[in-house]
């Protein structure tokens, strides 16, 4: 019996978790680093040109909405900032928005390109690479029907391939 246990977790458990070849798996949900919080709150502060009183009136966000952690996306040795602003200004029927930053000369950029997803899914950073990037794997809202989807690293942005194919479908 323990032998029919061991092959079951080995085949339906721990080879799945090898074959999508995952680096590292964030749950923005129910996890944080407070540095990676901060710096992504005074990016969306600095980016919308409000102060902390007004993005609050205007839209309920404080350093509570916030959840972002570190992650070094392509080796450098400079950790990215990957997260979610949990607000109504951020969030609408295909999902929430994320936020990728990335420190260019001291300043942050955000560099994923109309990011809608899930966050109630785990983010899984995977070890396969675009363009010196790892991939990211995120589960889709409404559109994508709570299934996942993949995002690549191209033209220094992270886009969703899904959008990008269907657009040129569409030309």
């Amino acid at each position: 019996m323990k032998k029919v246990l061991l092959v079951f977790i080995s085949l339906f458990v721990i080879h799945p978790v090898f074959a999508l070849g995952i680096y590292k798996d964030l749950n923005l949900l129910n996890n944080s680093e407070p540095k990676a919080n901060k710096i992504l709150y005074e990016f969306v502060l600095k980016d919308l040109g409000m102060s902390s009183e007004e993005i609050k009136k205007l839209a309920d966000i404080d350093m509570n909405s916030v959840k972002a952690l570190e992650i070094d996306l392509n080796d450098d040795g400079t950790k990215e900032i990957i997260g979610v602003v949990y607000s109504t200004m951020y969030w609408g029927t295909a999902g929430y928005s994320l936020f990728i930053l990335q420190s260019i000369a001291g300043k942050y950029k955000n560099i994923a390109y109309l990011i809608n997803f899930e966050p109630q899914k785990e983010v899984s950073i995977l070890n396969k690479k675009t363009n010196g990037y790892r991939d990211i794997k995120l589960f889709g809202s409404s559109a994508y029907r709570f299934k996942p989807f993949i995002l690549k690293f191209d033209n220094g942005l992270y886009i969703d391939m899904m959008q990008v194919n269907s657009i040129k479908k569409l030309k």
